[in-house]
């Protein structure tokens, strides 16, 4: 029998506008929340190593030092030796120098803002997780919501958004989970997901040693992820460019 238009089932597109609406505001929500507890910041200075890794580094004064900040330590620039690589943070320094000088506020602007990024990626992966796991897709924005909140807004952070020299933990968690978003869907016929995800991955070994802990949580994505092919051919595609990373990674 025809069903009239009130009592018709909702279809996909009908309950794709609200589910957009309702993620555009949870976005607004997480962005705001994470921009009100830092705020404050904003009326800092520059402590412990942000003397020597922004004041005294001559490195984000000038463009013509970019092949130094690719090529050597992280300490490299006031003559000690490291084994630290971490070039995006001297590159960050460098866009921000090149902003607002030496003048805290700029520094602290920029740490906020990479927040308020990793907060709404948080939203996002969580709202995958919640959609993959059978949520209806406003039930998962909902459940999305509650993370990224409590991410944005968590005193854990503290230390890492305040304070200007936890730039490397801010970039290397970004690219972390835009890594790992690009990786969810690198399904077959998605090569760009792939690429993108090792470069994002490459970029966050840039940023932090600790990113290269990445394939494993890949791996396990995989394996708890329904419709993942599971044949060692395409596994091997799978993970090959992350290994590629690596390597290149190392030998820098």
């Amino acid at each position: 029998p025809a069903m009239n238009r009130a009592s018709r089932p909702p279809s996909i597109d009908d309950r794709g506008a609200p589910s957009r609406r309702a993620t555009v505001v949870a976005c607004l929500v997480i962005a705001a929340a994470a921009i009100a507890v830092y705020a404050n910041t904003l009326g800092n200075g520059l402590v412990y190593d942000d003397r020597f890794q922004v004041v005294e580094n001559r490195w984000i004064t000038d463009v013509r030092y970019v092949p130094d900040i690719l090529t050597t330590g992280v300490w490299e620039f006031e003559g000690a030796s490291s084994n630290y690589y971490r070039p995006v943070m001297h590159l960050v320094y460098l866009a921000t120098h090149a902003a607002v000088g030496l003048r805290p506020w700029g520094y602290h602007a920029v740490n906020i803002l990479l927040h308020v990024v990793v907060s709404l990626l948080v939203f996002l992966f969580a709202r995958r997780l919640a959609e993959e796991s059978g949520a209806r897709p406003r039930d998962a924005v909902t459940a999305a919501l509650a993370g990224g909140s409590l991410f944005a807004v968590h005193p854990i952070h503290t230390e890492v958004v305040a304070w200007v020299a936890g730039v490397p933990e801010l970039t290397y968690v970004l690219f972390y989970l835009v890594a790992l978003l690009l990786h969810a869907r690198g399904v077959p016929g998605r090569g760009w997901s792939r690429t993108g995800s090792a470069v994002a991955f490459f970029l966050a070994l840039l940023s932090k040693e600790t990113a290269i802990t990445f394939p494993a949580i890949a791996i396990a994505y995989d394996l708890v992820t329904p419709g993942v092919p599971r044949r060692w051919g395409e596994r091997a595609r799978r993970y090959a460019p992350y290994a590629a990373a690596i390597v290149a990674y190392l030998a820098l």
